[in-house]
């Protein structure tokens, strides 16, 4: 009586069906980037650091909501005219 084995090739492994933790960044920074840009145009007008701003705008979920914060901030036109109405009704004695 022979013993026959055979050898059969196992397929190789499926790849996960799950994404990896850089596959569920990309849209994250994706749309990171397009808040980041939005926020660098703002914040010159509002008399902030366009770089700052670009950085806060990359976090995901924090970069949305204090989008909110630098567009409710007047605009630094709007207080320079504020201020020289506010010295015109205001004239200092000599």
């Amino acid at each position: 009586m022979a013993l026959i084995i055979a050898q059969v090739e196992t397929p190789p492994p499926l790849p996960s069906p799950w994404p990896t933790l850089v596959e569920l960044m990309i849209p994250w920074l994706f749309l990171g980037m397009i808040n980041g840009t939005i926020l660098a145009v703002i914040a010159p007008q509002k008399g902030a650091s366009a770089a700052l701003w670009f950085f806060i705008g990359l976090i995901p979920v924090v970069g949305f909501y204090s989008a909110f914060i630098l567009a409710s901030r007047p605009d630094v036109s709007v207080l320079e005219r504020l201020r020289q109405l506010e010295e015109a009704s205001n004239p200092r004695a000599p």
